[in-house]
């Protein structure tokens, strides 16, 4: 029966340490998401000053689409895709053909083409990124545009499209897309990374704590585990059972 109660004892105190690790883990997973999300609004009030602007204008099949990607602030973009029209002298078809997989594959291909020509971080600013979706072509003249905010990656997106804006509220009067817009939808995989980057440091402050106090008991010889006296008995802790790493075999005989 003795055998028993400790064997249980036992087994409780692993589930609530491993319910304790869990509520941990989800704190500093949901510490992380929302300093995230604070700081990618946050981002959006500071003073916009524009940091670079890169754009090619190139003909997609039966269609010319002018390509731009803005930086500006700190961890502020946007990329937008806008139909001008049909190349001089050809044809415009009824509807352009509503292929998204193939104006994406179009688009890359073009930009593939200028950064083979014009190798400089500007071309490379060009390419698609994920968190930029590519929808149904609109029609001649009408755009498509998605803003991000986040550091270290984007976790709010907003778009834009003949629609309208969607995910994202103006900020102050006379507001012009895509500058002067808060984008609120989250784009999950950048929120999901920051939040288990932003949170890391809530998972290693309990270990680093414990590290800190540990040494500094062991240099005042007492027991790295509850603080208990040692002087007396160098080798074992006699209040909670804990060996003590600088102790040497003598010391360990001794209490034994």
């Amino acid at each position: 029966m003795a055998r028993c109660r400790i064997r249980s004892g036992r087994q409780g105190g692993r589930a609530r340490q491993a319910a304790a690790r869990a509520r941990h883990l989800l704190l500093a997973v949901g510490a992380g998401a929302a300093l995230s999300v604070a700081g990618a609004v946050g981002l959006w009030f500071l003073p916009a000053r524009e940091r670079s602007q890169s754009g090619l204008i190139a003909g997609l099949g039966t269609q010319t689409w002018r390509v731009s990607m803005e930086e500006w602030g700190f961890g502020r973009r946007a990329y937008t895709l806008l139909m001008v029209g049909p190349p001089p002298g050809t044809p415009v078809p009824a509807r352009p053909p509503a292929v998204p997989a193939r104006l994406r594959a179009e688009v890359e291909k073009a930009v593939k083409e200028i950064i083979r020509a014009d190798p400089r971080v500007e071309s490379e600013r060009l390419r698609i990124p994920a968190w930029a979706l590519v929808p149904e072509p609109p029609d001649a003249g009408a755009s498509w545009s998605a803003l991000v905010s986040g550091w270290p990656l984007p976790c709010l997106r907003g778009v834009q499209s003949p629609a309208g804006e969607r995910w994202a509220v103006p900020v102050g009067r006379g507001a012009v897309w895509p500058r002067d817009f808060l984008p609120l939808a989250p784009w999950w995989p950048g929120l999901l990374a920051d939040s288990v980057l932003l949170g890391l440091p809530w998972l290693l402050a309990p270990a680093v704590g414990r590290g800190v106090r540990a040494g500094v008991r062991r240099r005042r010889n007492r027991c790295p585990r509850c603080g208990y006296d040692l002087r007396s008995s160098p080798g074992r802790c006699p209040e909670c059972g804990a060996l003590n790493a600088d102790a040497g075999p003598m010391d360990e005989e001794q209490n034994g």
